[in-house]
């Protein structure tokens, strides 16, 4: 068990360097030599994210919730490598049931209304993007930073939000500067 903490402690070391591909490496030895199944599924999936492998994060994330359907963290996880991946009916799904398991979940507005917007319903991602503001406390530009990590997001972002103009702040329908700005 000691060389697995080991091996996961590199794991975390070689994410907070962005060093992604050696972050999966270490990750999946400790697995290897039976580190706590779920945490290191949980970090593989989010280096797995970093590095561009959506299908490899989906299969990590989908192993937390086989033993815990209620992991808010792995669902919400799995809906954004869905989302990354362009699987828009299945990241749906989750950032769906996320939002059932924790009504304050600013991120799985934001990445919904993206989906709901791409699908051409506009008052449900505007109210998305509300609650995901004034619940959540997050913003599009923020969440795009943190989540966006294939080419095809950030440009479907960009495409339904302007960002560069504040369009969803428009969207909302309130007044520029009504939110902070």
């Amino acid at each position: 068990m000691k060389t697995a903490n080991i091996d996961f402690r590199k794991g975390q070391k070689y994410y907070l360097q962005g060093e992604f591909s050696k972050s999966v490496e270490a990750f999946s030895r400790a697995l290897d030599h039976g580190y706590e199944p779920a945490e290191a599924h949980l970090a593989r999936g989010l280096a797995s994210l970093h590095h561009g492998d959506f299908k490899a994060a989906v299969n990590d994330f989908s192993h937390v919730l086989e033993k815990d359907k209620s992991s808010e963290q792995a669902l919400f996880l799995r809906g954004i490598a869905f989302l990354n991946a362009n699987d828009l009916s299945k990241a749906l799904d989750d950032l769906t049931e996320t939002l059932i398991l924790n009504v304050k979940h600013g991120a799985a507005y934001v990445a919904r209304s993206l989906i709901l917007k791409a699908q051409g319903k506009e008052k449900e991602a505007e109210e998305d993007l509300k609650l995901a503001l004034i619940i959540g406390g997050v913003e599009v530009e923020t969440f795009i930073k943190e989540y966006a990590f294939s080419e095809i997001m950030r440009k479907r972002a960009n495409s339904l939000f302007d960002l560069d103009k504040k369009e969803w702040v428009r969207a909302l329908g309130e007044k520029h500067g009504t939110f902070g700005y």
